[in-house]
């Protein structure tokens, strides 16, 4: 997804995934801006999607990206988490 979208555009592609029938959507990423995996955390819950995350942590191969570490800090709130799987 490229990084300069607008909303709108983002609000479009992640109705279109959930239209494919798709659960869930990586919210928080090391290659998003803080205001992006809000924003992205923010679209999934509103759209019923799961929320996860990938640091894309490689060891050697990408020494600048730390292993479970979403660009900035990020919080998660694990007990919507449980409730959606439940």
């Amino acid at each position: 997804m490229r990084n300069n979208c607008h909303e709108s555009e983002y609000r479009d592609f992640f109705r279109y995934v959930k239209d494919k029938r798709v659960q869930g959507i990586e919210s928080y990423s090391s290659h998003h801006s803080q205001q992006q995996n809000e924003l992205f955390t923010q679209l999934a819950q509103g759209m019923g999607l799961f929320s996860t995350g990938g640091s894309d942590f490689h060891g050697e191969t990408k020494p600048q990206i730390q292993l479970g570490v979403f660009g900035e800090a990020v919080e998660i709130d694990l007990s919507s988490v449980l409730k959606m799987m439940t």
